[in-house]
């Protein structure tokens, strides 16, 4: 060793570099101060890339880390650039992958998912669903994707926080909405939600289907007391057919034997269930800072447009042909004119409210306020929207339309191309477009005055 080297030595430094020490917190630096928080009402131009959601049947592997250090490098460089990003993750995307992936861990075990049965097995698929979804989220974070978070936790891990203490349900008696911590969702805010109108919804509902199964179970039970149905094999498979009609199985306890058969309900389960209804619990790594609690609730609830989007890109009322090439160049296009015929319907939709059944978003910014105020409370239509409805007319007293109607009426708006009886063959044409009616003209009216 040279007398340089020996000089410039630092004894607080570790001989290896030991990434888990540093990234994490640095990481966390960065969620904490919102660097991966899109703001909506940004002006800036915006760029959003949907991340393909990696199956949960086990870890992130290298194709993974390849396909994240892409889009993490593009997000990062449109932040620089000024753009306001939105790098958007998922999850589990295909159930048949995660299905055979719990079915390899059974075999492991030596058992098959005929061994459990339809209500065990599925509690072992979102078992494991919690497990290696969270493991795959966590790779994510330290991968350092730079993602904006937001989603929902299942009811295995809803369980589990009752389970722990860490979910307090009493609390819920004073308030609906409770902010929390988990130290399994580090850097992340929980926030619990209670629905009454949910839970009473659910209570009935659970109490409609176990009254409908142990109907079926009686009889069962009678054709076994009348030797119409004998030995045990032939019993459980009729009775467990019977009890899974329903899916509540879980909540009954059978006894079953060669020439006997009986059942129960079992009320402490039904209760540890009964416990949960109309929670839901929102994850979101955004701080509250930039996000409050109840704007979390209302934006985990606007996701509900993203994904009716996506089911309606081939809308009945606005309609794009369908492409038969499937050049890569042409379905690109298809996909584009098919969003684009997406966002243009949306925009005239907000622009007829007015006309039309639905809410009017300016004129019923009361009511928006209220929502906000609880934005646990079921949505519910405005009384404006309700008058319309029962009335089938409008303010002035004209019908009320359908979207679709509406569309169709002004159809009947015509261009005609003319020719005078006098003039000679291939002389000049002109067209004559037919006057719009009044509502016709408050449609057109509206949609010039849409601004984007």
């Amino acid at each position: 060793m040279t007398e340089l080297d020996t000089a410039t030595q630092r004894p607080d430094l570790p001989a290896a570099w030991t990434p888990a020490e540093v990234e994490a917190e640095l990481y966390q630096r960065w969620v904490d101060r919102g660097y991966f928080t899109a703001d909506p009402s940004s002006d800036k131009p915006p760029f959003t890339i949907v991340l393909p959601p990696p199956n949960v049947n086990g870890s992130l592997h290298m194709g993974h880390a390849l396909n994240h250090s892409v889009m993490d490098a593009l997000t990062r460089r449109r932040r620089m650039q000024g753009y306001e990003v939105l790098w958007l993750p998922g999850t589990d995307h295909a159930g048949i992958a995660t299905q055979n992936a719990v079915e390899r861990a059974l075999a492991g075990e030596g058992l098959s998912r005929h061994d459990l049965g339809r209500e065990k097995f599925v509690e072992r698929v979102w078992e494991w669903r919690e497990e290696v979804g969270g493991r795959i989220l966590g790779q994510m974070r330290r991968l350092g994707d730079g993602v904006d978070w937001i989603t929902a936790l299942k009811s295995g891990a809803i369980a589990k926080l009752a389970e722990g203490g860490h979910l307090q349900l009493d609390l819920f008696d004073e308030r609906n909405l409770i902010s929390l911590t988990h130290e399994d969702y580090p850097g992340e805010r929980l926030i619990a939600c209670r629905n009454p109108a949910l839970a009473r919804l659910r209570a009935e509902k659970r109490q409609d289907l176990i009254a409908a199964t142990t109907r079926e179970l009686e009889k069962v039970a009678a054709m076994v007391a009348a030797g119409r149905l004998k030995g045990a094999g032939r019993i459980g498979l009729r009775a467990g057919k019977v009890a899974d009609k329903y899916k509540v199985a879980k909540h009954f306890d059978l006894t079953i034997k060669d020439g006997a058969f009986a059942f129960k309900v079992n009320d402490e389960r039904v209760a540890a269930e009964a416990a949960l209804d109309g929670l839901y619990v929102i994850r979101t790594s955004v701080a509250e800072a930039d996000m409050a609690a109840e704007e979390a609730v209302l934006n985990y609830k606007r996701l509900a447009e993203v994904e009716r989007a996506f089911r309606t890109l081939k809308g009945v009322d606005l309609k794009v042909r369908p492409i038969r090439h499937r050049l890569e160049a042409r379905v690109r296009a298809h996909i584009l004119l098919s969003m684009l015929a997406y966002y243009v319907q949306w925009h005239m939709i907000e622009a007829w409210a007015p006309l039309t059944f639905a809410d009017e978003a300016q004129a019923d910014m009361g009511e928006d306020a209220a929502r906000r105020a609880d934005p646990v409370a079921p949505a519910s239509r405005s009384q404006r929207a309700l008058a319309k409805v029962h009335s089938r007319t409008l303010a002035d007293g004209t019908p009320a339309m359908s979207f679709t109607r509406l569309l169709a009426h002004l159809a009947t708006i015509v261009r005609n191309t003319l020719r005078p009886k006098s003039t000679r063959p291939g002389e000049a044409t002109f067209t004559l477009t037919t006057r719009p009616t009044p509502k016709q003209q408050q449609a057109l009216d509206l949609i010039a005055a849409i601004t984007v």
